[in-house]
């Protein structure tokens, strides 16, 4: 069980909720969230459905818009093992990454930037 700092420091990033933390990835459980305080114009991040499909709500900087390729009404739909687009911007910058995780079915394995 995880609670997340009030401020986030530069590049960190924070679990809040309840997450089975491994070696190679990282599990949320129902309800559980993830923050990246990021410099960036492309944020990416491999996920995996354990059993058929979940979906993640992407919110920048409190905002739930369709930021990246893969995010539809502010929410990712994960049905294979790959690399997610969730934040493609006009110009790099400073920004705040959360996500909302819907149930316990994910692997998160690694955050990539452009």
């Amino acid at each position: 069980s995880y609670t997340a700092p009030v401020k986030l420091g530069t590049n960190e990033v924070a679990f809040a909720g309840n997450w089975t933390v491994m070696e190679e990835y990282a599990n949320p459980q129902a309800g559980a969230k993830l923050y990246l305080n990021f410099d960036a114009k492309e944020v990416f991040l491999v996920m995996r459905p354990k059993v058929d499909s979940s979906q993640v709500k992407v919110y920048l900087d409190d905002r739930m818009e369709n930021f990246g390729a893969d995010v539809k009404e502010g929410t990712v739909s994960v049905t294979s093992d790959r690399l997610y687009k969730l934040v493609t911007l006009p110009v790099p910058g400073r920004h705040t990454l959360r996500l909302e995780f819907v149930d316990g079915n994910l692997e998160l394995y690694a955050f990539t930037f452009g």
